[in-house]
């Protein structure tokens, strides 16, 4: 499955992502929050928490995780060098499962090396300040921020691996974690406002977007760490979102499987152009902004100020989705599959919009706010 010599070939080759990769998160994970103990804890009587700094800081190896794939997978998106790759005495299969492993040990590595450092660090801090947590309870954040990276870096590399070009590749991130992160938005405007759940249970609209998890949760933990909430059985979140974080995980290994089919099926005379797959650029481009419309559907016709705001905004929506469309396709032309997709993304998702509105929100009442 994996090719050895390919693999010794990455590391050889790329060994500058790797150094790259793991600065950044020792300076995310350790140096960055060590400097940040001074700031914001002087005023509570010289406590610190670790935790509370991976709130803020995390989100920086998440984005290393989607540049990691998009780095490596570059190398498709150029004729010449998808050519002089294709023809290594491997195949595709073989190329995948290497590039995507080495890929993984970068993202997990750098985030360990990172993870350490700032208990080091910490530690270290913790000899003039008094921290709210035990290193236990810090090292019980790791898996958290592990899975999350993990997660984020296979839904760069479902992205990367349908499309043909750098331009489609970021277009499909884009489109990917936008779609994820309005999905979880629609749950918690129309789903869970009517459902009377106890305020643990708000981990379950985190499926949609495991990355997104870390945040909240390190937030919370924070709190109860402070107030020693944890050891009432509260903490009980801690066990629900990591399993959140694992169904999460399962679904994007489902997509990343995917990836690696149309991977194998991608026209070499396409890599590198604006020639398309389908159910790639344009279809993912439609995909969200359809749930943008979705959103701005939900507050049309309420003859009010909120009325105007959302006929500028469905037309400021329009704008982006044709200039990027336009970016996307390397071109300024009304093809007439583009306007059937925009004709379908903009009506659609109004109609939703405004049957959602209407069906949770007007006609049912509000059970039990999560805010």
């Amino acid at each position: 499955m994996i090719n050895k010599n390919y693999l010794k070939y990455l590391f050889k080759s790329l060994y500058p992502l790797f150094i790259v990769c793991g600065v950044i998160g020792v300076i995310t994970l350790g140096y960055f929050p060590f400097l940040s103990y001074n700031n914001e804890y002087a005023w509570s009587g010289y406590s610190i928490s670790y935790i509370d700094q991976l709130q803020g800081y995390y989100i920086i190896m998440v984005l290393v995780a989607i540049a990691v794939p998009l780095t490596i997978h570059s190398r498709y998106y150029s004729k010449n060098s998808s050519d002089i790759y294709l023809s290594l005495p491997m195949n595709r299969k073989q190329a995948y499962i290497t590039e995507n492993i080495f890929g993984l040990i970068i993202v997990i590595a750098s985030t360990l090396i990172g993870f350490l450092a700032g208990l080091a660090l910490t530690g270290i801090a913790n000899l003039s300040y008094y921290m709210v947590e035990s290193y236990l309870e810090d090292l019980m954040a790791l898996p958290i921020i592990l899975i999350a990276v993990v997660i984020s870096y296979l839904m760069s590399n479902y992205a990367v691996s349908i499309s043909n070009s750098m331009i489609e590749a970021i277009m499909m991130i884009i489109a990917i974690f936008g779609i994820c992160l309005m999905l979880w938005g629609i749950l918690e405007i129309f789903v869970f406002i009517h459902i009377e759940l106890p305020h643990y249970n708000l981990q379950l609209k985190c499926i949609t977007f495991g990355p997104g998890i870390p945040g909240y949760l390190f937030g919370t933990f924070t709190e109860w760490s402070m107030t020693g909430n944890y050891k009432t059985g509260e903490y009980k979140m801690y066990g629900e979102m990591l399993i959140s974080l694992l169904i999460n995980l399962a679904i994007w290994c489902g997509f990343s499987y995917l990836g690696y089919r149309r991977f194998l099926s991608l026209k070499s005379e396409h890599l590198g152009t604006a020639s398309m797959e389908l159910l790639a650029g344009p279809d993912g481009h439609a995909a969200f902004f359809g749930l943008i419309y979705i959103y701005v559907g939900s507050i049309l016709f309420e003859w009010s100020l909120t009325d105007m705001l959302a006929i500028m905004a469905l037309l400021t929506a329009s704008i982006g989705y044709w200039v990027s469309l336009f970016v996307l396709r390397r071109r300024i032309a009304f093809r007439k599959d583009d306007l059937i997709r925009f004709a379908i993304a903009i009506v659609g998702g109004v109609i939703i919009g405004i049957s959602l509105r209407y069906f949770l929100i007007e006609k049912y009442p509000v059970v039990n706010s999560l805010q």
